[in-house]
């Protein structure tokens, strides 16, 4: 994802009012109903995006304590703020859940920061609730419990883009631009698949004997059989 992209996107999504439903659609795919607009937050390591895209079947129901924690503290829940954190590829979404007897503060973190891409729930005093991946290294703990250590400002270099002119378009464009990319790379993983059958065919026939060798013993052979 384009910062300069997220940061329109962040202002975009600050016209909406309530989150009314989110779940996780793909293992790294977040599906947000957002006052009917449908809209996907695709959190792959190499190639995250936001988009639309109404042809979009899931296969698979996700249950892990993640989905759980989503569905509990952000499903119903209206939004106080969505922003794009300075020099981060970060969208921060500040939402409230109302409950049967008080009101609580919940936040929502995409971070579509490449090799670290991730979605992670915390409280209002960004202790981690639950997280789409786990991480423990020197630098960077994100496990539930903890507090959560946002990401420092960064200088980040990328290529001038266009800016968005009309969302609507732009969603859906990004939309075939990830299924032609998933289409390319699914063609490409078959044909590799099948060479790698060929291959092993050919292997198989080199390692045969001469044909007219085979036919001298098999001459051979039967005159052996018949004395």
């Amino acid at each position: 994802m384009k910062y300069a992209h997220l940061v329109q996107i962040a202002a975009f999504l600050s016209k909406f009012k309530k989150i009314n439903s989110i779940k996780r659609v793909g293992d790294m795919l977040l599906l947000i109903e957002f006052e009917r607009e449908d809209i996907f937050f695709d959190l792959a390591k190499s190639g995250s995006a936001i988009y639309k895209d109404e042809n979009f079947k899931q296969t698979k129901i996700y249950q892990a304590p993640f989905d759980n924690v989503l569905k509990k503290r952000l499903n119903s829940a209206h939004i106080q703020s969505v922003e794009c954190l300075k020099n981060n590829r970060i969208l921060k979404f500040t939402c409230t859940q109302s409950g049967s007897y008080k009101s609580e503060n919940f936040i929502l973190y995409l971070e579509f920061t490449g090799r670290f891409t991730n979605a992670v729930i915390t409280d209002e005093n960004n202790v981690i609730i639950e997280a789409l991946r786990h991480i423990d290294n020197s630098y960077r703990k994100i496990e539930t419990g903890e507090v959560l250590k946002e990401l420092p400002a960064i200088d980040i270099k990328e290529k001038p883009c266009e800016p968005i002119t009309d969302f609507e378009v732009f969603f859906r464009s990004e939309a075939t631009r990830i299924n032609e990319a998933r289409i390319a790379s699914l063609k490409e993983a078959k044909l590799a698949s099948v060479q790698k059958k060929i291959d092993s065919m050919r292997e198989i026939l080199n390692s045969l004997e001469d044909k007219d060798e085979l036919m001298k013993k098999s001459e051979e052979f039967a005159n052996y059989g018949t004395l």
